[in-house]
């Protein structure tokens, strides 16, 4: 039987961590394990996390002495992962705005696909879905899509959704380096598709999932001076790997 370990990054989600959904996930998902990373928080999280531990034998935990970051866990934890052979790794975010069944849609796709190496959620609006993003937030982040697409030269609509799914095999030449943007590794990990595989067979290894639900958590812990650095990490992503790219 395949199996599925999802990466959830965490810091100071005491307060907000549901945790008898993610319980009741485990208990009827057991071809998923969930590996929470505590990301040095400053809060009881661990505590909590630890419950939940206690609770199955499907959840793990692994703590970070320093936060350092969504970037930094999400790779701790990628890695952490891959010790346990699973045939897919996946990351979601904590405060569960994507909620954790998603992760098994973005598997029953890429299972359509033998060529596909990658499968990633995209918040994209239609009449037979659920999403709902803040208007200005939204706006702004289309702004910044189309400046990611433009710098990959690839049409992606949504490469910042913190919804993805990677074959066993994608692991050690996506994450065997850390990343050097705190909040566009998301960005890296296509630019990293493209020097492995090239632009032109990116769509053949990479697949775009519309969601079914993505709902507004208003405890956001992004702060809107990150979206004005979000430009300036950009800049510093598009010139580390442009000459790396095959085409």
């Amino acid at each position: 039987m395949e199996t599925i370990g999802i990466v959830i990054p965490c810091y100071n989600e005491a307060k907000r961590l549901k945790v008898e959904v993610f319980e009741k996930f485990a208990q009827n998902n057991l071809h998923i394990r969930l590996h929470f990373v505590n990301d040095g928080s400053t809060d009881n999280t661990q505590e909590v996390l630890e419950k939940l531990v206690d609770k199955s034998d499907s959840i793990f935990v692994s703590k970070m002495e320093k936060n350092k970051g969504k970037a930094m866990a999400v790779h701790h934890g990628v890695k952490t992962c891959a010790e346990f052979n699973y045939s897919y790794i996946a990351y979601l975010d904590a405060d569960l705005s994507i909620p954790l069944d998603e992760v098994n849609l973005l598997y029953q796709r890429i299972k359509e696909h033998d060529s596909m190496k990658m499968a990633f959620g995209s918040r994209i609006k239609t009449l037979n879905n659920k999403i709902e993003r803040r208007v200005l937030r939204h706006i702004f982040g289309r702004i910044i899509a189309t400046c990611i697409s433009n710098s990959l030269k690839v049409a992606v609509y949504d490469t910042q959704c913190g919804c993805k799914l990677f074959k066993k095999e994608l692991i050690q030449p996506l994450f065997e380096k850390e990343f050097i943007s705190p909040w566009l590794f998301d960005v890296e990990l296509f630019w990293r598709m493209i020097v492995l595989y090239g632009r032109d067979k990116l769509p053949e290894r990479a697949l775009e999932v519309p969601l079914r639900e993505c709902i507004h958590i208003n405890d956001s812990k992004v702060k809107w001076t990150h979206s004005f650095k979000t430009f300036f990490q950009l800049i510093k992503i598009h010139r580390f790997y442009k000459n790396k790219a095959k085409n």
